[in-house]
């Protein structure tokens, strides 16, 4: 019976998405009827990749299902969100139009709103598309931790997450988060996985937009979801093969100052879990703790801030992921942010149990370049003994 259940919820929601591009399109064809090629236009574009959805797992990392994916995703992943938003317009405008619906046609009455929504809509695409490509936040945290190694007072973490590098990231935009880890003078580099948007076909392109860091300087990295949803053990035996950065799979990483120590636990992504995936790939952090040498001062590098819980429960002082992206809109000052609506840990410090951890919002952007409010980031977390 439960084999059957993602197979229910696919067709409801193709159900429901079927069911707004009629309503959304017979809307717009009425509303703005001067407007119909260019409407039909944005309904063919945006609906183009339900094609390939039958073969997203059969041709799953092939050439052809990445430039599929890197083509028609963006539309149509955008033309779903409108859809969406749209809808709730039209809801709205109909429930103020309802007193007045025998001396004007819906369509008049929906003209100019319309208009301004579109047009406040299209404003919002360039400045998100904008925030999305060209600016890049640095983040600074200092966080006291109890029992921290006197040695280690002060110690220098760099952290990035979500660079979800594919088709059409920029090698110099990567060169340019490169150059942002090096001012901020780390002695460790991590990344918190997403560290390419599904294909293995990136992990090398990934690796060379890292190449400036400078040497010396240790990059660590986890698996992400997405790395995850692709083709994991491709990906694992690609990093592997690469020599600059460090892929931590239920592993640690030990640095000694004098007679102390400091470990970095990673841990693989819990997508793994709900997967047909080996045991070697799924997410285990007492084997990553394992590797953690006797009286090594342990921190913890996962992509999932769901990794937090068990965390706590064996008392790590500080957890470091991603994965949120902050829901790529929001607003930092009022520490909101759309992935908040999903998730307890979304965005910045939180602490509980003495336990510590910091979710960053991520340096790139999930299929649409968009970012509003949550500008991608690099973060320096400075350790302080408590």
């Amino acid at each position: 019976m439960t084999s059957i259940v993602p197979y229910v919820i696919a067709a409801l929601v193709v159900i429901s998405f079927l069911t707004l591009n009629v309503i959304v399109f017979r809307a717009l064809i009425r509303i703005h009827p001067k407007r119909v090629l260019f409407v039909r236009l944005a309904f063919t574009i945006g609906n183009l990749f339900w094609l390939a959805l039958p073969f997203l797992f059969t041709m799953r990392g092939s050439m052809a299902m990445i430039l599929l994916r890197s083509f028609l995703g963006p539309p149509w992943f955008s033309w779903l969100i409108f859809l969406i938003l749209y809808s709730a317009f039209l809801m709205v405008v109909a429930l103020l139009w309802l007193p007045a619906r025998r001396r004007v046609p819906f369509a008049q009455f929906a003209s100019k709103p319309s208009r301004v929504i579109l047009v406040l809509g299209a404003l919002i695409v360039v400045a998100g598309f904008y925030s999305a490509l060209v600016p890049l936040r640095v983040a600074y945290v200092r966080i006291p931790l109890s029992d921290l190694p006197p040695a280690f007072d002060g110690y220098r973490i760099a952290l990035i997450s979500d660079l979800h590098v594919g088709l059409f990231t920029r090698s110099s935009r990567l060169h340019e988060i490169s150059r942002a880890l090096n001012s901020l003078d780390p002695s460790v580099v991590l990344v918190a996985g997403d560290f390419v948007d599904d294909a293995s076909y990136f992990v090398p392109k990934f690796v060379e937009g890292l190449s400036s860091v400078r040497d010396g300087v240790p990059i660590l990295a986890v698996l992400g979801n997405h790395e995850i949803y692709g083709d994991p053990e491709k990906v694992v035996e690609r990093m592997r093969a690469q020599s600059r950065v460090s892929l931590l799979l239920n592993d640690a990483w030990t640095i000694r100052r004098r007679d102390q120590a400091l470990s970095i636990a990673g841990i693989s992504d819990h997508a793994a879990e709900g997967r047909n995936a080996p045991d070697w790939l799924r997410p285990d952090l007492g084997k990553a703790l394992q590797a953690v040498p006797a009286g090594s001062f342990p921190l913890l590098l996962a992509h999932q801030p769901k990794a937090f819980e068990d965390a706590v429960a064996s008392r790590i002082g500080l957890t470091m992921t991603g994965h949120s992206h902050g829901g790529q809109f929001g607003i930092r000052r009022w520490n909101w942010s759309l992935a908040g609506v999903f998730i307890p840990y979304h965005m910045g410090l939180y602490e509980s149990g003495g336990s510590n951890l910091f979710v960053t919002t991520g340096a790139g952007y999930w299929v649409v370049p968009f970012r509003l409010g949550m500008s991608p980031e690099v973060v320096l977390i400075e350790l302080l003994r408590k």
